[in-house]
């Protein structure tokens, strides 16, 4: 219960530095950017490891268990690396997606216009990249807190 606290300290901590910065919360609350950033990687890690590996990390992450062999504990840590390596990429390539849609559709438009959009447009498509790296922090920490968790049980 106290991984939850943390956790979620650490993300209040930094989402309050984002508004004293100036930020605004609906920025970071793009759908698009999320479900890019979350779902494909979600089936990528399960392609590459496999669906009771799925299972198996979230489990081990919220309830150490006794019983659990070496080899369940490898594969569940394979699954974090995967899906967060995975929506690290996705976030860059999202990111990339959006520039490039972002500076496609720039031609046409007065200076004045051009500018403030670009900015606007920009700054929307390095959220996906924000999502990727927050995944990845997570599923990063995930795979510690399983590995700490069982070498402790272990010794």
């Amino acid at each position: 219960m106290l991984y939850f606290f943390y956790i979620l300290l650490a993300l209040l901590i930094s989402l309050g530095s984002w508004l004293l910065e100036g930020g605004e919360i609906g920025a970071l609350l793009q759908a698009p950017a999320m479900i890019f950033t979350l779902i494909p990687p979600l089936f990528f890690a399960i392609a590459a490891t496999s669906w009771r590996a799925f299972a198996l990390s979230w489990k081990l992450v919220f309830h150490h268990q006794a019983q659990t062999s070496p080899k369940e504990v490898e594969q569940a840590c394979v699954y974090l690396k995967v899906f967060g390596y995975t929506s690290l990429f996705q976030g860059l390539i999202g990111t990339i997606m959006g520039a490039i849609a972002t500076l496609a559709s720039a031609g046409g438009f007065t200076v004045d216009v051009v500018m403030s959009e670009l900015m606007h447009h920009m700054g929307a498509a390095m959220i996906a990249l924000l999502w990727g790296m927050t995944l990845k922090m997570l599923c990063h920490v995930a795979e510690q807190r399983i590995r700490s968790g069982y070498l402790s049980q272990a010794s």
